[in-house]
């Protein structure tokens, strides 16, 4: 039944309507069975009314919801329960008689009368507050297993063959749902089961129809996903994981075996929109994007990360970037490099970028040159450009512009510089200012000895 949900619309119509009529019928007899007022006579004392007013159906339900609803549950008998004693202590206000009870046979007609309109008055609002809250309670229930059930319709659809298009389709509210309710806790369940929906969308990799895929969907679904990060929401970083998995299954998608050439080979617009991220990412202050979309992005083997590179090369440098983000720029590149396969497209890349591997290495020598000077200079973003240039050295053709022997002598001579005031400073902690020059001058030696080996 679930899988012909997708397949006839018109099997599609038809269902929905018996499950509305159903749902209307329900409601209906609902309300049907909650008209008739409460006589203010038979209800008991508030310990017997805070009983009763318990739902019964809690205990059937799921651990999290009997919770949730307990505690509404006691929040609302307590706020009756002062309602209800504010007006019978109103409606009895006019009897003090000095005695603990009333007896109605004391009373006139009139009084009697009176005294009854008020308290039936109080008593059968109680109740219909009683049964909004219980109401609104019982509907959120099904509200949640209604959700759930269509996502076990869509986690059988999805491991059936499914098609391109139907899969892009459902991706966006199935983060919509997962974006209004992750911070509710009393919805873990149904959050538990988007996650594995999400999760088992982004894994599918057959298609049994590819009809109806344009680059301007796969663009229009790209911008959706990458906008979310540029919210000021606290949310979507609960979310980064998703989106950034949703991110990678459009660029799998654009990429997949059975779309036609020109479909895959225009990329031109996916490319920019990911560049006016990654700009957005790295220049804006407060960007709330998760740098996880760009290192699972970067992790593919797709030639439109060969236009990312390059601006990573300007990000590394750049004072007006902060250094934690310049860090996630080596990373990337150093990412970039390792993963990527020896071909023709990768030398062209290589040729395409030797402008900015030799900006980048003469901004080394200069940075090691003055690592005095430049108070800024930290150990991890040195790490960082040490494993950086490995990378670069990796690939059978290294840049042959960047003069590797220079930069060689400047790593040894920066590497020897910070031994040799750490020495220093160790000989005048243990007092041996004799011995520090001759020491010194010794190491010294040694590594010009050394010098000319390039690491």
């Amino acid at each position: 039944m679930g899988l012909q949900l997708f397949q006839d619309k018109d099997l599609a119509v038809s269902s929905n309507q018996e499950l509305f009529s159903c749902y209307e019928r329900v409601n209906r007899t609902l309300k049907d069975a909650s008209d008739g007022d409460l006589k203010w006579i038979e209800v008991l004392d508030p310990n017997d009314s805070n009983a009763l007013s318990v739902n019964e159906s809690e205990s059937e339900s799921d651990e999290d919801d009997e919770v949730s609803d307990d505690e509404k549950s006691d929040d609302h008998n307590e706020t009756v329960n002062d309602k209800l004693l504010m007006a019978i202590q109103a409606a009895l206000s006019g009897y003090q008689t000095g005695e603990e009870s009333i007896d109605l046979d004391d009373m006139d007609d009139n009084d009697a009368e009176t005294l009854y309109k008020v308290l039936a008055n109080a008593f059968r609002q109680s109740k219909l507050n009683g049964s909004k809250v219980k109401k609104k309670s019982k509907h959120g229930k099904i509200l949640t297993y209604f959700r759930i059930r269509v996502l076990d319709l869509l986690e059988i659809y999805l491991g059936s063959g499914p098609g391109m298009l139907s899969c892009l389709k459902i991706m966006l509210p199935l983060l919509q749902v997962l974006e209004f309710n992750i911070r509710d806790d009393h919805k873990k369940p149904l959050l538990v089961r988007v996650r594995h929906c999400l999760r088992k969308l982004s894994n599918v990799k057959k298609f049994i129809l590819v009809e109806g895929f344009t680059n301007t969907i796969i663009g229009n679904l790209l911008s959706s996903l990458l906008e979310k990060g540029t919210n000021n929401s606290m949310l979507l970083q609960d979310m980064s994981n998703e989106i950034s998995d949703c991110c990678v299954f459009l660029i799998k998608c654009a990429q997949n075996d059975s779309l036609p050439g020109k479909t895959k080979k225009r990329r031109q617009g996916k490319v920019l929109k990911i560049l006016i991220v990654i700009n957005v990412y790295f220049k804006q202050r407060y960007c709330l994007i998760s740098y996880y979309i760009f290192k699972s992005i970067f992790q593919l083997h797709w030639d439109g990360n060969h236009a990312f590179a390059p601006l990573l090369f300007d990000f590394v440098f750049n004072d007006d970037i902060r250094l934690f983000r310049r860090n996630q720029a080596l990373d990337l590149l150093k990412l970039f490099y390792l993963n990527r396969r020896h071909d023709n497209a990768y030398d062209k890349f290589l040729m395409s970028v030797a402008e900015h591997e030799k900006k980048l290495c003469d901004d080394v020598i200069v940075m090691l040159r003055h690592s005095r000077e430049i108070k800024q200079v930290k150990e991890k973003f040195v790490s960082n450009l040490f494993n950086r240039l490995r990378a670069m050295l990796s690939h059978s053709k290294p840049n042959q512009s960047v003069d590797w022997k220079m930069l060689g002598d400047n790593i040894r001579e920066f590497r020897s510089r910070d031994a040799k005031v750490t020495y220093n400073q160790l000989c005048r902690a243990l007092q041996l200012s004799d011995t520090k020059k001759r020491k010194a001058n010794g190491f010294n030696h040694e590594e010009r000895r050394q010098n000319s080996v390039v690491p």
